[in-house]
């Protein structure tokens, strides 16, 4: 009974401050449409839509792993922001723009989302590679990103694997068969993917681990901006 008296009382004292607040701004004069409900959270609130991309690549090698892990971003030009991994949707819109011109945009510890392709290995003489593929329709609507990284692999052969990975799921989401195995043809940018007229784009880098068995790191990734 007496948390009951208790929920009670603050439930009044809170709504005599609402009241005296609204009241005051009426006095001055002030829009009571702007007033937000209590529970409404989302208002004001606007989807985080990135407008622009960029590709960036690298490789790095220490003795220590975590030394390797941290210099390998460092190289890829995003060693100094907090990074967030997301999945693989280009939204409508958004512009490619050249490696150089976005890192220049990016603030030291700034929030930076970006789709990490990234692996290593100290297995002397394995080769490593990663890569991204991406299709990005003519017409400005939502492309697609795939990526790829693993062991025994070229950067050319995780290229190709990358891009038919992405235009076999743009076919997908877009409800149409296409076989982008019988499709790709590396040294072609223009395809036609059901009633869409779309352009691919790959990146991709590889290493072989040393023979001293190095922690050897390899990143391609895409990165959003605002």
């Amino acid at each position: 009974m007496r948390r009951r008296n208790l929920i009670a009382s603050v439930s009044a004292c809170l709504a005599g401050s609402v009241a005296f607040l609204r009241n005051g701004s009426a006095a001055r004069g002030e829009d009571q449409t702007s007033v937000r409900p209590a529970g409404d959270r989302t208002a004001g609130l606007r989807p985080l839509i990135p407008t622009r991309m960029f590709i960036t690549t690298a490789v790095a090698a220490n003795e220590r792993r975590a030394w390797a892990d941290d210099m390998v971003l460092w190289q890829a030009g995003i060693g100094n922001t907090n990074r967030v991994e997301v999945s693989s949707i280009i939204p409508p819109g958004c512009k490619l723009i050249p490696r150089e011109e976005g890192l220049k945009l990016i603030k030291d510890g700034q929030i930076l989302f970006a789709v990490l392709g990234k692996t290593n290995s100290s297995t002397p003489g394995v080769k490593i590679a990663t890569a991204v593929g991406m299709v990005i329709p003519e017409d400005g609507g939502t492309g697609y990103i795939s990526e790829v990284q693993g062991e025994d692999l070229n950067a050319d052969y995780a290229a190709r694997r990358a891009t038919e990975a992405a235009m076999g799921m743009y076919a997908m989401r877009m409800g149409v068969s296409y076989d982008p195995t019988k499709e790709y043809d590396p040294h072609k940018e223009v395809y036609r993917i059901g009633d869409k007229t779309v352009r691919v784009k790959s990146a991709s880098t590889g290493a072989t681990v040393d023979a001293t068995g190095k922690h050897t790191f390899v990143l391609t990734s895409v990165v959003f901006l605002f």
